[in-house]
């Protein structure tokens, strides 16, 4: 236990590790991919650009949400960490919506538009159950007609946006307790191994790398994910910076003041 450790999933730590997109780029696209690849969705290339945005040190000023937008070529990727219950769907599609119509010139043809915009992903880091009755943590969502085909499918209106929303309680639950017992196995998805360090930090209280030390199943993964190795490298390099404390701390006092409001 490491009092001093900082917590993975807040904003200062987020907006630390993946800003610089010449430092975390690798990192980004790993994580992105990890989450793709559970949904059974291609992936991203390489990241060219990588922008926090808006990130507030008060929680109570924005609904408790962190996000980064990366641009891998000719797509766009949102991933969102939220603590508040909101509207997480209808706010991806507003989102994705926007993209649609920076792409769009006047007099252009819905089809014309959808083809040659990037594709939107944004990933929810959910920390509360959206929906108690889904068995499994992570839900993609597609944007799909109302009306089913003949044979009773619903059919996909657009392979250009995408919503994927990850219920971490429910990965704590469901799958943390058999997994931090498993050796390593390539066949294991790795969103499972980056939810599984992040998780265990986040309830420990205890650094990255640390937590990836205790674990020859993490210490595996992170020898063969680059992205993952330059996260946990990377959570380490900022754990020494004077100004990612204090604006951890500054977030520390509005999760105390969030909390308070709660009770």
């Amino acid at each position: 236990m490491n009092a001093g450790a900082m917590n993975p999933f807040s904003d200062p730590i987020m907006e630390a590790v993946f800003a610089n997109k010449d430092v975390a780029g690798l990192a980004a696209q790993s994580l992105i991919n990890a989450v793709l690849s559970e949904a059974g969705d291609p992936f991203i290339g390489e990241i060219v650009q990588l922008t926090p945005q808006k990130v507030a040190s008060n929680p109570l000023g924005r609904g408790y949400r962190f996000d980064i937008e990366a641009r891998a070529r000719h797509e766009v990727a949102d991933i969102e960490i939220q603590f508040r219950i909101i509207k997480m769907n209808e706010r991806g599609m507003l989102y994705a919506v926007s993209i649609l119509k920076d792409s769009a010139e006047r007099g252009a043809s819905l089809e014309s538009v959808i083809e040659a915009m990037p594709r939107v992903i944004v990933i929810n880091m959910l920390h509360f159950n959206l929906r108690p009755g889904h068995g499994d943590f992570c839900q993609p969502v597609d944007l799909a007609y109302r009306k089913p085909t003949a044979d009773g499918s619903q059919e996909r209106a657009s392979d250009r946006m995408a919503i994927y929303n990850i219920e971490i309680k429910k990965f704590e639950k469901q799958v943390m307790p058999s997994l931090e017992k498993m050796p390593y196995s390539a066949e294991t998805p790795a969103l499972h191994y980056w939810l599984l360090a992040l998780c265990k930090s986040q309830r420990e209280k205890a650094p990255i790398e640390e937590v990836v030390a205790m674990s020859e199943a993490l210490t595996e993964f992170a020898r063969r994910d680059a992205g993952f190795s330059q996260y946990a490298e990377r959570y380490e390099k900022i754990s020494s910076d004077e100004n990612v404390r204090r604006m951890y701390n500054i977030w520390t006092e509005g999760m105390s003041a969030l909390d308070q409001a709660r009770a």
